[in-house]
């Protein structure tokens, strides 16, 4: 899921609030079954300045995928459930999947595409849940206007359970090395 939220202070006039731009977030949330108890994982990508494209789609899914198998060796398959943005639909994204299952280790074995009228996701609802350690933390007097500045209003708060939060500048930066 990507989405944007626009960046805020504590205390803003009118004229700073119109024409600003949004910081991107993607949202993934994982979903595995461990001897019969489903158990998730959520990964918040908050990106200073990113593109709705493929690139970003691709480098997202394949640090999720290579993060899933550093911390549990014993997955081998994977199911990515995606909206239906263009850029999940790109050619250049379907392709790589397999690919990227090569060089993670985990086999990408399906992509579902959601219906619109389907209703909230689990990473909408994630989205949702995230909104008020934001609102909290500007309302402490802080500002959030920035990916970094994100990250830890999202981090704040005892944080959110279950839930990575990555903030890079730009897509093309390397997400590995950025993870909390």
């Amino acid at each position: 899921m990507g989405n944007e939220v626009l960046a805020q202070r504590y205390r803003e006039s009118q004229g700073d609030w119109f024409g600003k731009r949004g910081i991107s977030w993607k949202i993934s949330v994982v979903y595995r079954r461990v001897e019969g108890v489903l158990q998730w994982q959520g990964f918040f990508y908050v990106i200073q300045a990113c593109s709705q494209e493929s690139f970003a789609v691709k480098a997202i899914m394949h640090h999720v995928l290579t993060t899933l198998k550093q911390d549990h060796l014993e997955i081998n398959a994977a199911f990515f459930r995606q909206d239906n943005a263009g850029c999940y639909h790109f050619a250049r994204t379907i392709l790589a999947c397999r690919h990227m299952g090569t060089r993670c280790g985990i086999r990408v074995v399906r992509r579902d595409f959601t219906d619109p009228q389907e209703g909230k996701d689990a990473a909408g609802r994630s989205a949702a849940s995230c909104k008020f350690p934001i609102w909290a933390y500007i309302n402490e007097r802080h500002d959030v206007c920035t990916a970094n500045g994100m990250k830890i209003a999202l981090i704040s708060h005892r944080g959110l359970g279950g839930v990575r939060v990555v903030s890079v500048d730009t897509i093309a930066e390397t997400i590995d090395t950025a993870q909390t």
